[in-house]
């Protein structure tokens, strides 16, 4: 990861996803796959006190063995 929460997603098979954060007032954090598409998104809520989120999986990213392994990185 670099400063501002961007990098790159290296698995062992060769396949390379990109984290890059979207927005400044209601920021989200994607990865993307080879071809650019959208994987899953993470967007942050954040409130006095509290912190959560929501996680966007999408349709393709369902049929990756390696989906189990975005949500801790991203998150």
């Amino acid at each position: 990861m670099k400063f501002g929460h961007n990098g790159l997603l290296h698995l062992m098979d060769g396949e390379i996803f990109e984290f890059r954060q979207l927005g400044f007032w209601k920021p989200q954090w994607p990865f993307f796959d080879e071809s650019g598409e959208v994987i899953c998104t993470f967007t942050r809520k954040t409130k006095v006190l509290k912190h959560s989120g929501d996680v966007k999986i999408e349709e393709k990213a369902k049929r990756k063995i390696c989906l189990p392994l975005f949500l801790p990185v991203g998150w």
